[in-house]
Protein backbone atom coordinates (compact mmCIF):
# COMPACT_ATOMS: atom_id res chain seq x y z
CA UNK A 1 0.00 0.00 0.00
CA UNK A 2 1.59 3.62 -0.46
CA UNK A 3 2.16 5.79 1.96
CA UNK A 4 0.86 9.14 2.57
CA UNK A 5 4.41 10.36 1.05
CA UNK A 6 3.52 9.11 -2.47
CA UNK A 7 0.45 11.69 -2.72
CA UNK A 8 0.25 13.99 -5.60
CA UNK A 9 -1.71 17.08 -5.72
CA UNK A 10 -4.60 17.98 -8.70
CA UNK A 11 -5.13 22.47 -8.20
CA UNK A 12 -7.99 23.20 -9.85
CA UNK A 13 -7.78 26.22 -11.76
CA UNK A 14 -9.54 28.70 -8.93
CA UNK A 15 -6.85 27.31 -6.69
CA UNK A 16 -3.93 28.23 -8.68
CA UNK A 17 -5.22 31.60 -9.84
CA UNK A 18 -5.83 32.21 -5.92
CA UNK A 19 -2.33 31.21 -4.90
CA UNK A 20 -0.82 33.43 -8.08
CA UNK A 21 -2.87 36.68 -6.61
CA UNK A 22 -1.16 36.09 -2.90
CA UNK A 23 1.82 37.84 -1.82
CA UNK A 24 4.95 36.36 -1.72
CA UNK A 25 5.20 35.71 1.98
CA UNK A 26 1.50 34.07 1.97
CA UNK A 27 2.61 32.23 -1.01
CA UNK A 28 5.35 30.45 0.41
CA UNK A 29 2.90 29.42 3.43
CA UNK A 30 0.79 28.00 0.82
CA UNK A 31 4.19 25.80 -0.44
CA UNK A 32 4.82 24.54 3.28
CA UNK A 33 1.36 24.20 4.31
CA UNK A 34 0.87 22.11 1.29
CA UNK A 35 4.23 20.48 1.74
CA UNK A 36 2.76 19.59 5.16
CA UNK A 37 -0.35 18.06 3.58
CA UNK A 38 1.19 15.88 0.92
CA UNK A 39 3.10 14.50 3.82
CA UNK A 40 0.30 13.95 6.48
CA UNK A 41 0.35 16.60 8.33
CA UNK A 42 -1.05 20.32 8.56
CA UNK A 43 -3.83 21.84 10.20
CA UNK A 44 -6.52 19.41 8.28
CA UNK A 45 -10.27 19.09 9.67
CA UNK A 46 -12.74 17.10 7.88
CA UNK A 47 -15.76 19.18 6.90
CA UNK A 48 -19.64 17.94 7.59
CA UNK A 49 -23.15 18.64 6.00
CA UNK A 50 -23.43 19.71 2.74
CA UNK A 51 -19.49 19.40 2.58
CA UNK A 52 -18.77 16.21 3.59
CA UNK A 53 -16.46 14.15 2.30
CA UNK A 54 -14.40 17.44 1.61
CA UNK A 55 -11.22 18.59 4.27
CA UNK A 56 -10.19 21.93 4.90
CA UNK A 57 -6.46 22.85 5.28
CA UNK A 58 -5.76 26.00 7.61
CA UNK A 59 -3.71 28.46 6.04
CA UNK A 60 -3.36 31.65 8.40
CA UNK A 61 -6.20 33.49 7.86
CA UNK A 62 -6.87 31.12 4.57
CA UNK A 63 -8.65 27.97 3.87
CA UNK A 64 -8.06 25.45 1.27
CA UNK A 65 -10.79 22.72 0.63
CA UNK A 66 -9.57 19.21 -0.65
CA UNK A 67 -10.88 15.95 -1.08
CA UNK A 68 -8.64 12.51 -1.28
CA UNK A 69 -9.67 11.68 -5.25
CA UNK A 70 -7.54 8.46 -5.08
CA UNK A 71 -5.06 6.96 -1.93
CA UNK A 72 -2.77 8.55 -4.51
CA UNK A 73 -3.69 12.06 -5.23
CA UNK A 74 -5.51 15.20 -3.13
CA UNK A 75 -7.86 17.42 -4.81
CA UNK A 76 -7.00 20.84 -3.68
CA UNK A 77 -10.87 22.14 -5.15
CA UNK A 78 -11.14 25.68 -3.56
CA UNK A 79 -9.21 28.25 -1.66
CA UNK A 80 -10.35 31.23 -0.21
CA UNK A 81 -10.28 33.49 2.82
CA UNK A 82 -11.72 31.90 6.05
CA UNK A 83 -14.45 34.70 6.35
CA UNK A 84 -15.69 33.82 2.96
CA UNK A 85 -14.81 30.31 1.84
CA UNK A 86 -17.19 28.21 2.78
CA UNK A 87 -19.86 30.60 1.19
CA UNK A 88 -18.47 30.76 -2.47
CA UNK A 89 -17.53 27.08 -2.42
CA UNK A 90 -20.23 25.12 -4.54
CA UNK A 91 -19.12 20.97 -4.25
CA UNK A 92 -19.97 19.49 -7.90
CA UNK A 93 -22.89 17.79 -8.01
CA UNK A 94 -22.79 14.17 -8.01
CA UNK A 95 -24.98 11.41 -10.88
CA UNK A 96 -27.05 10.21 -7.93
CA UNK A 97 -27.96 13.83 -6.89
CA UNK A 98 -28.47 14.26 -10.49
CA UNK A 99 -30.76 11.64 -11.05
CA UNK A 100 -34.68 11.68 -10.50
CA UNK A 101 -35.94 10.03 -7.04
Amino acid sequence: MPSVNDSTFKLSRQVIDYIAALPPDTKKAFNSALTKLRKGGGDTHPLKEEFAGYHRLRIGSHRVIYMHASSLVIECVHAGPRKTVYQTFVPPKTAAQDSPA
